[in-house]
């Protein structure tokens, strides 16, 4: 081998080294999103909404239900909900603690026949949002339509509740109202069901009711059709410790009453009493 010969194969020798020095590199996956425990996920969050019929007569109720997924953990939503030419509407605040959430609320259709939109609007900041409808029929008759098709249920507080049927004559008493709990004590990440029942409604007249435990926050307005009124709020247990649950009746703009109950929450695993 010449000299020159000798350089060559030195060089090569010399590049092929420092080639086989270098890492590997290969492409890395898109993200995926998760949609349930505690992670948080990468998506942006998305809404679909179903109510339980397409068509309906006076008095009857009408179930929205909307699911959420693509929650970004500790961050801050609100979900409104209602449906067009009604005096009807529910809102809810909370800080998300699982990455979906699914919400059920409760209308009842109004003597005003035709097509009408169930709205739902998701918040994700406040200028940024996702809105989701479908129509629906009210009538006059007693017959019945088909479930709507959409999205399914997964994770999250659900909120179900609305109107109890006894009647639409009016109520000669004032209104009154009380909420129980389904527990005393709860273990942090456990759902707080919250039940409201109101009486005394006066048939046409309008009213509100706030729920709230910490930041999380619900509120419904409507028009009474029946004497009664039911809700049902489902809260998340965050924190250890003990905190209150309020919940706030306004049988007008100027006229309020607020009532309390204490919970505990722990980081055990035991359960609580019924209360």
């Amino acid at each position: 081998m010449n000299r020159r010969s000798a350089l060559t194969f030195t060089v090569l020798l010399l590049v092929a080294s420092a080639a086989a020095a270098l890492p590997v590199v290969t492409a890395s996956s898109t993200p995926t999103s998760t949609t349930g425990g505690g992670n948080n996920t990468s998506s942006a969050p998305m809404l679909t909404i179903t109510t339980d019929k397409s068509s309906y007569s006076p008095g009857d109720t009408i179930m929205v239900n909307a699911s959420v997924s693509g929650l970004t953990i500790n961050n801050t939503y609100t979900i409104d909900a209602w449906i067009s030419g009604f005096s009807q509407n529910y809102s809810r605040n909370w800080t998300a603690y699982q990455n979906s959430s699914s919400e059920q609320f409760n209308f009842t259709a109004v003597n005003s026949s035709g097509y009408k939109m169930a709205v739902v609007k998701l918040w994700t900041s406040s200028s940024s949002w996702v809105q989701k409808n479908t129509y629906i029929s009210i009538s006059s008759s007693s017959t019945g339509g088909n479930s709507s098709s959409g999205g399914n249920q997964t994770g999250g507080n659900s909120s179900s509740g609305g109107n109890s049927s006894t009647g639409g004559s009016n109520s000669s008493t004032s209104p009154s109202f009380s909420f129980t709990t389904d527990s005393i004590s709860y273990t942090v990440g456990d759902s707080i069901q919250v039940n409201v029942s109101v009486s005394g409604l006066t048939y046409n007249n309008s009213y509100r009711i706030d729920a709230w435990l910490g930041n999380q926050t619900y509120y419904r307005n409507w028009t009474a059709y029946q004497n009664t009124s039911s809700e049902q709020f489902n809260f998340t247990a965050l924190t250890s410790g003990s905190t209150w649950v309020y919940v706030k009746f306004y049988t007008s703009s100027t006229s309020s009453s607020t009532k309390y109950k204490g919970v505990y929450i722990t980081s055990s695993s035991t359960g609580g009493n019924s209360s």
